[in-house]
């Protein structure tokens, strides 16, 4: 798993996705943005140790920790966003 494949997996299973998120080196999940305020909380981009799987130049995450990536215009394209808390009830 990738930023950018995690991206446009969002984009192709829902283009209203605006955000895509990596934890715990490979795990995807999508949402937009009123999900995204309702289910996270910004912590220190340090917390987000974890190299993807997929990419090991890229970060996907680390405990309890994930990536959040903001999906550009183009599809499946992205910047990373914010290191944050992932609450149980996730976008």
């Amino acid at each position: 798993m990738t930023p950018h494949f995690c991206a446009a997996s969002c984009v192709a299973a829902n283009s209203a996705f605006e955000y895509a998120s990596l934890q715990d080196y490979q795990i995807c999940y999508c949402g937009d943005a009123s999900a995204a305020d309702d289910f996270v909380e910004a912590t220190n981009n340090a917390d987000c140790v974890y190299h993807c799987f997929g990419d090991h130049t890229k970060a996907c995450g680390g405990g309890s920790r994930a990536n959040v990536y903001h999906i550009d215009s183009t599809p499946g394209e992205c910047e990373r966003s914010s290191c944050t808390v992932l609450y149980p009830a996730i976008m």
